[in-house]
């Protein structure tokens, strides 16, 4: 980075139709610089956390270890690592958080079932309650799923914070600032519907359609934008220098 550039928030974006949604609109509310390497069209990732503030990295559709598929994951899964030694403020959210769990050591494997698709309740964990970041989550939180993977084992240092009845690691920590969700705290109902359209054969195998998830999810946007503006309003304090730990 040259002296006078200022750090940034980096996005790690993996497919056109899933972006920073409503984390990176926050971000934008509260004047905070980001950049997003899209690196399914070719950005180079990072290779190291230099000039970066914070890193978020978003979801997809390819598993955290289908490297043949998705050539830049191993990059993601190094910097990633970088993040966990450095304690950089970070989010991975849904493949993002599948990849910093086997980037430090966890398992991703197959869901048995019916993949988790839609809105779904969660329940945090003791530890969760007592968390920096998801103790901003209400008792009865929501939020969209849309995974045929789980985080089936965490890294050994991580600590679980948030679970669904059928996925037990929906959220964990690594040391004070980076953090790994297998939910979507950045989707509305327009962020999903082009997931909804391309993802037939999951919503076939939930026994859901495309317009009762857009619905239940439209019907629920006010109380999931204040939820999940609230964490993100959380996560964004971390980002100065002399931000909050523990």
């Amino acid at each position: 980075m040259q002296p006078d550039t200022e750090p940034v928030v980096v996005f790690i974006q993996h497919e056109a139709a899933a972006g920073p949604g409503l984390v990176g609109a926050r971000m934008r509310h509260r004047g905070i610089p980001t950049t997003t390497v899209h690196a399914y069209a070719g950005d180079p990732v990072p290779s190291d956390l230099d000039g970066m503030l914070g890193l978020v990295v978003l979801g997809g559709a390819v598993g955290p270890c289908e490297d043949d598929a998705a050539p830049w994951l191993p990059d993601v899964r190094n910097l990633l690592q970088q993040a966990v030694s450095r304690d950089l403020p970070t989010l991975g959210l849904c493949l993002g958080a599948e990849l910093l769990a086997v980037a430090c050591g966890g398992a991703v494997t197959r869901m048995v079932g019916a993949p988790e698709l839609g809105l779904h309740s969660l329940r945090l964990t003791s530890a969760g309650r007592a968390d920096l970041l998801l103790s901003a989550m209400s008792e009865d939180a929501m939020a969209v799923e849309w995974h045929q993977e789980e985080i089936s084992s965490l890294p050994q240092d991580a600590v679980s914070l948030c679970e669904t009845s059928r996925c037990p690691n929906q959220a964990f920590r690594l040391g004070d600032r980076v953090w790994g969700t297998q939910f979507h705290p950045e989707v509305l109902a327009v962020d999903i519907e082009p997931w909804a359209a391309a993802d037939t054969d999951g919503l076939a195998r939930a026994g859901r359609t495309a317009t009762d998830v857009l619905d239940e999810v439209r019907a629920a946007e006010d109380r999931l934008r204040h939820e999940w503006e609230a964490l993100a309003d959380r996560w964004i304090d971390l980002l100065s220098p002399g931000g909050p730990v523990g």
